[in-house]
């Protein structure tokens, strides 16, 4: 017979053992977070293509990973390259070596290595880093390697957006994406068309958080499931990012936000806050220094227990103020979000609604609500806590402010400055129901309340939100400032920070790893000291996987065919389930005697197999808008209206532009079996001065001649080979005007509707009509064409094309020796020939920027 004490024990050693078995249950999926790798310098422009190389700290931590943790998938957080100019070859040599590496931090025996690329803010760079974009799109990592890697995407799980390019018009970047890996849906947000032309401007377009947003409720119709969303940029606002880091907060911004906000599943994942030690955007203890907790209204929690919006309800009434330009009882609750006063109004509070009202006190002495205006002094409100029916507390701090508790609200009013306590009961004026709220106490002197506590004047605030989504640093390969070696900060920093995220059936743990200098597993040795561990942020929930991918069979041309995935095989009409995207590179067609085969995989998921005698063939059609100009392939030439016919898809690699003689080929494009090309006349010798004057000026002008310099001194603007690290040429039909005596950094710009120096170059169309040329330069914000003022004083972008003639420029010494104050015409082409003006001049009395005219 077991004694009672006995039992106990047994209780105990069973309870210890279940505990033990928790501990060690596996989560059922599990991915690793790498950021900011910033490839930079010198490790990636080297001329010799096997000198480069990537940060060591990644390389470092992915061997962690591998030792350390049995990952699923990885997740790879953008800014793989950042910090100089780099050739198409090099940059696919630094994709080719993220590619080779990341596989390696898989366990060996693993079937498949998933691995997603983030494209970040400075992936664009190294193709346009000295400002002048080349013909490659350095942010592609679809193509190569996550469609054979990690997944064929269909038409309907991605979005594309055109990005202006100067040298080939318009580039196709891929914006947005969905993968489905082990059950669990990732979208993955790139930085797109606006960083893409500038690294620093921190926005996504509109139309891909539109499509971010449609693909969530698509993914996710009910609001259960678990998604990973992914960023490189943080949210406004998020939890310790650093000041101008994050996303603006913009329409665009607030689609995503209120989007995300209705899918309480969503983890969202974002890299890019990596700035110095002073900043201390590292985690040094807990993962929830980084973590940002959302409302299903898309606001920010700072506290869950702490009132942040609320609906203020009147507790004699049970009525709800309203918002906007009045305020009104309702049965339907408004929202309201509590703001404390700034250091000139501490131990104040003003309630604000989404539309920038506030409620305040007017000269009526009653309540309404008014945008802020200069005095913010009476927007701000004292707030009393009711303690007893003659009882009341004083609200110095908001952290002390409750759902569910009643208060008093006094302000002052903007017509005398006295304190007046809100009251539940409505006021209609002879103008309509437009205020309510009467005065408690019209002689209240301080901010001490003197009124006896009734339930008129109490309002009670509820709660109006629940908690929704989460946002999370993924740390980073690289902080600023922390390097052992900072020339050019290739080495080893002393805090490197990868995120692993275990999901488990009830929870997602979120965990951040040090795998600091020399590849140690946790640095401690540095300042401030980094945790060891550092502590999880554990999200409690039931996580939902989406349901398998199904895809159906499609075969035609044999009885007998088959294709083969996984080690299956699967005949026509048959379908299998996957847990995660499926590529075509993963699909084989079973051999049916001399068969030919082509395997196409296409929207709805249908896999398409087809068997025919003859070699498929493909058609490529060849596009040129001149008739002497040809594509060549595999050596041979190719003229505008021929096809070529091959049997595998051709890469844009493996295609040349013909030269033509006073002719320079522009980007090839090749889409939907067709390969175009346009040529671009050569206007001008390179190694020419010229010119640049408004064609028939007025005839009391004996000057009016483009001037970029600002300098007194006469000047010429020439297209130009590369100086100073400038590279002043026509490329692609696009042409760089660079001041001849100011080469390093006199280009002709355009801003908004002004003509500027520019430090930059800037690409300009420029076209030939009969004799004179068109300035066109599709970035300026307004109009793109130059022109000049209706003065004739200043050069600008206009709407309509001005016509300006180009020649040769005189010799600028004879030019230098005239009389700065010449009046006389002068016949012999230098100065004015009645109907051109062909030459610069300067003059002491009209020196002004742009057209300067001598009188």
């Amino acid at each position: 017979m077991v004694s009672q004490r006995n039992l106990v024990l047994i209780v105990i050693v069973i309870a210890f053992q279940i505990s033990l078995f928790a501990q060690k249950t596996e989560p059922i999926f599990t991915f690793a977070c790498l950021s900011d790798s910033h490839a930079q310098g010198g490790m990636i422009n080297s001329s010799d293509v096997s000198n480069i190389r990537l940060r060591s700290s990644f390389i470092n931590s992915i061997d962690r990973l591998k030792e350390t943790e049995k990952i699923d998938a990885l997740v790879l957080g953008g800014d793989y390259s950042s910090d100089a100019t780099i050739s198409e070859t090099n940059w696919k040599k630094v994709r080719e070596l993220m590619a080779t590496h990341t596989i390696n931090a898989f366990p060996s025996n693993a079937t498949r290595t998933p691995v997603i690329y983030a494209v970040g803010n400075h992936d664009f760079e190294v193709a346009n880093h000295d400002r002048l974009p080349k013909g490659y799109v350095a942010g592609d990592f679809y193509s190569y390697p996550m469609r054979n890697q990690t997944g064929f995407l269909t038409s309907d799980e991605c979005f594309y957006e055109m990005a202006a390019n100067a040298l080939q018009d318009s580039v196709k970047l891929l914006a947005a994406y969905h993968y489905q890996i082990g059950g669990f849906d990732f979208v993955v947000h790139n930085c797109g068309k606006y960083l893409f032309k500038d690294a620093w401007d921190y926005r996504d377009s509109q139309t891909s958080c539109e499509w971010v947003a449609a693909k969530l409720d698509e993914i996710d119709p009910k609001g259960n499931k678990t998604i990973f969303y992914i960023n490189h940029l943080p949210l406004p606002g998020s939890r310790g990012a650093t000041t101008n880091k994050t996303l603006l907060d913009n329409n665009a911004t607030q689609i995503l936000t209120r989007a995300l906000a209705k899918h309480p599943g969503v983890v969202y994942l974002y890299g890019h806050d990596h700035s110095s030690i002073s900043n201390m955007s590292y985690i040094t203890d807990s993962v929830s220094q980084r973590v940002t907790e959302y409302d299903n209204n898309g606001k920010i929690i700072n506290d869950s227990n702490l009132v942040n919006t609320c609906f203020i309800k009147g507790v004699n009434n049970n009525k709800y103020i309203t918002g906007g330009s009045t305020i009104n009882p309702t049965a339907r609750g408004y929202s309201w979000t509590l703001v404390s006063g700034d250091s000139n109004y501490p131990g104040r509070f003003a309630f604000k609604d989404d539309s920038g009202y506030y409620i305040f006190c007017g000269t009526n002495t009653r309540f309404s609500t008014n945008k802020e205006s200069g005095n913010k002094a009476y927007k701000y409100g004292y707030i009393y806590e009711i303690i007893s029916d003659t009882a009341v507390t004083k609200i110095t701090d908001i952290s002390n402010i409750k759902y569910g508790k009643n208060y008093i609200y006094i302000a002052h009013s903007a017509k005398d400055s006295t304190l007046y306590a809100m009251k539940t009961s409505y006021y209609s004026g002879s103008t309509g129901p437009s205020y309510y709220g009467l005065s408690a106490n019209t002689k209240q002197a301080s901010d001490t309340l003197h009124i006896k506590v009734n339930t008129s004047i109490q309002w009670t605030l509820e709660k109006n939100w629940s908690m929704s989504f989460k946002s999370c640093f993924m740390g980073s390969m690289r902080y600023n400032n922390l390097n052992t070696n900072e020339s050019p900060g290739t080495s080893d920093p002393q805090i490197v920070q990868a995120l692993i995220v275990r999901v488990y059936n009830d929870s997602i743990v979120l965990d951040m790893k040090n795998y600091g200098q020399t590849g140690h597993l946790q640095y401690t040795a540095v300042s401030p000291t980094i945790a060891d561990p550092i502590k999880p942020y554990v999200i409690k929930r039931t996580t939902q996987k989406s349901d398998l991918l199904t895809y159906t069979i499609n075969i035609t041309g044999s009885d007998n065919g088959a294709i083969i995935f996984d080690g299956h095989e699967y005949q026509n009409g048959d379908s299998f389930t996957a847990n995660s995207t499926v590529s075509e590179e993963q699909l084989t067609p079973k051999p049916v005697g001399n068969l030919y085969t082509k395997t196409s995989l296409t929207t709805g998921n249908i896999i398409n197999l087809s068997y025919s005698e003859e070699q498929p063939t493909i058609d490529y059609s060849v596009r040129s808008n001149l008739a002497d100009g040809s594509i060549i392939y595999n050596g041979i030439h190719f003229r505008n209206g021929e096809n070529i016919t091959v049997t595998k898809e051709i890469e844009k690699s493996e295609l040349t532009a013909e030269e033509v003689s006073g002719y320079e080929p522009g980007e090839i494009h090749l889409k939907d079996q067709s390969i175009e090309v346009d040529y671009f006349e050569k206007l001008f010798d390179p190694e020419t001065a010229y010119t640049i004057a408004l064609k028939n000026a007025p005839d009391n002008t004996y000057g009016a001649y483009l001037d970029i310099t600002g300098s007194a001194a006469p000047h010429a603007l020439r297209c130009t080979t590369p100086i100073d690290n400038y590279i002043a040429y026509q490329a692609k039909g696009y042409y760089y005007i660079n001041a001849q005596q100011n080469m390093s950094g006199s280009y002709l710009g355009a801003w908004t509707w002004n003509a500027t120096k520019s430090a930059d170059p800037v690409c300009w169309t420029i076209t030939k009509v009969d004799d004179s040329y068109v300035f066109y330069q599709k970035e300026a914000t307004k109009t793109g064409y130059l022109g000049v003022d209706a003065n004739d004083i200043n050069f600008y972008c206009d709407k309509s094309a001005t016509k300006f003639i180009i020649e040769p420029s005189s010799d600028t010494t004879t030019i230098n020796s005239l009389a700065d104050d010449t009046s006389e015409k002068k016949e012999n082409g230098k100065f004015f020939d009645g109907k051109q003006i062909l030459i610069i001049h300067k003059s002491k009395k009209y020196n002004v920027s742009g057209i300067r005219k001598i009188k």
